[in-house]
């Protein structure tokens, strides 16, 4: 008897590359604006200088800042060829480390604590709950970013029931992928759109929360004409989760100081 081999790996690149396809004309508007997200968050270091500097030489906020930046970029890239469970662990931890950006401003002396203290304190004090726990009523964008990280939690980081609902069905000729779970189905463009959240939401809170005091005012100008096109891409993702709060997320502005 023949041994039965529906689809070829070839498939899997060939499906992967047609759900990109399908999505990146579905979300062009959006995927331009990805980018421009990207290459203005790439360009922030290099136009500010830390506000209220860590006691040591380790800029902590920076650090998290670029591995938010490298697990957006990789969510989205896994979103667009359909890989979602694994997607969405990017997407948890890149929100994890937003949430730990607001603690460091709320409670400076944690910054140091994360970095250099030990593996037990750490443990004790940076657990994804208390964090969350201790923002609490501190910061309008929290909700809208606490039910994206419920939706995502589910059917990500761990082996659970809910994270198996992304299952796919082999035929000879096609490879497809369902939603098991949630009643009414979750669309593709909700992975990717989760994606480009996670990295906007960090770039709000680098610019908007007093962290950083900037050195250009041409790089600020360049933020508040992007920001207007972010309003209508959380509106998109907003619509598609139930959430209306997401429009009203970019709107939530702190005074920011400039320099020369």
């Amino acid at each position: 008897m023949a041994v039965i081999k529906p689809v070829a790996y070839q498939d899997l690149l060939d499906q992967g590359k047609k759900l990109q396809e399908i999505l990146g004309r579905d979300l062009k508007d959006e995927i331009e604006h990805y980018k421009n997200t990207c290459e203005l968050y790439i360009s922030l270091f290099n136009n500010v200088v830390r506000t209220y500097p860590s006691k040591g030489n380790i800029d902590c906020i920076h650090l998290l800042g670029v591995r938010i930046f490298q697990d957006s970029r990789a969510a989205f890239d896994l979103a667009l060829k359909g890989i979602q469970p694994q997607s969405s662990s990017l997407v948890r931890g890149a929100l994890e480390a937003i949430f730990l950006i607001y603690d460091f401003k709320f409670n400076p002396e944690n910054e140091n604590i994360w970095f250099e203290g030990s593996k037990g304190k750490r443990e004790e004090l940076f657990k994804a709950g208390k964090v969350r726990k201790r923002l609490e009523g501190k910061i309008k964008s929290h909700e809208a970013g606490k039910q994206i990280y419920n939706l995502i939690s589910d059917f990500s980081t761990h082996v659970t029931a809910e994270s198996c609902y992304w299952y796919m069905e082999t035929t000879p000729k096609s490879l497809k992928y369902h939603w098991a779970g949630r009643k009414g189905g979750v669309r593709s463009a909700i992975m990717v759109l989760q994606a480009m959240f996670a990295l906007s939401q960090a770039l709000f809170v680098l610019v908007e929360e007093n962290i950083y005091t900037f050195t250009d005012s041409a790089w600020l100008d360049e933020y508040d004409e992007w920001k207007k096109a972010e309003l209508e891409v959380n509106k998109k993702l907003g619509r598609l989760i139930g959430n209306d709060t997401l429009e009203e997320v970019v709107f939530t502005p702190s005074p920011r100081v400039k320099v020369g």
